[in-house]
């Protein structure tokens, strides 16, 4: 499967655990993407495995607890549409808050 985000910064924290800096570079796929059937997790089972679960039958993608990351099973569900390169800028704009900042 393929996990995918609605939005680039969280996408950008999650792979690298620590927030864009200004002047930071990268590239993100854009892509479209069909969800179809989806789980939505409301909290995250303290006690289920830890990390990735396994896909629900019945549904073809999981929903995140943030509602921020899908995780879709099959990757011929997404099309690839366009790489875009971009360079981050110091901004009073506040981004997404994640889990353990304040």
């Amino acid at each position: 499967g393929v996990y995918v985000s609605k939005h680039a910064d969280y996408t950008l924290y999650y792979c690298n655990q620590c927030a864009v800096q200004p002047k930071d570079t990268g590239r993100v796929i854009m892509m479209k993407a069909v969800t179809g059937r989806t789980r939505s997790f409301a909290v995250r089972d303290p006690d289920g495995p830890p990390g990735a679960i396994d896909p629900t039958p019945g549904y073809h993608s999981h929903e995140g607890t943030a509602h921020l990351e899908f995780y879709i099973f099959n990757p011929r569900q997404i099309v690839p549409i366009a790489i875009v390169r971009w360079r981050a800028i110091e901004t009073p704009r506040a981004g997404i808050v994640h889990a353990g900042q304040s």
